[in-house]
């Protein structure tokens, strides 16, 4: 920027890391996974013996099933060295949506509509995660 003390372009590199074409497939690779998800709790509601080990089975499927897609056609890899750091990031998003849920909860929003508010962030955090440590190039050693 002229005047700034910085030079021209110097604020467009946090810009060029969201890549909109990427956040888009992302976006949509989202709606597969949670297509996906849904399908896979109902299956397994019907073989399991109880909802919370339907809904620990189903989880399990479905992570491995985003790793592979949200991988492949998002972010260009399927290195199984990268699926702990996933996992992590699922985790991290729960926890935003559990703490955000709860504190909702106690203002007099049902959980219904709670879930929906924390969508936009939850999306955000878990690209963001997924971006810059899940699938950045950085994020395992070289030579291995």
């Amino acid at each position: 920027m002229i005047g700034s003390g910085r030079p021209a372009g110097a604020g467009t590199a946090r810009i060029a890391a969201v890549r909109p074409g990427r956040f888009v497939r992302f976006v949509l690779v989202g709606v597969l996974n949670t297509g996906f998800g849904y399908l896979a709790f109902l299956v397994a509601l019907a073989l399991c013996p109880t909802t919370i080990s339907a809904l620990v089975v189903s989880t399990a499927v479905a992570v491995l099933f985003n790793f592979l897609s949200q991988g492949r056609y998002v972010f260009g890899s399927l290195d199984p060295r990268r699926l702990w750091r996933f996992v992590l990031t699922y985790g991290l998003v729960f926890g935003f949506n559990a703490a955000g849920l709860h504190l909702l909860e106690g203002l007099g929003v049902r959980p219904q509509i709670g879930g929906l508010l924390l969508l936009p962030g939850a999306v955000l955090i878990s690209y963001g995660l997924n971006n810059r440590f899940v699938f950045a190039p950085r994020a395992l050693p070289s030579g291995r």
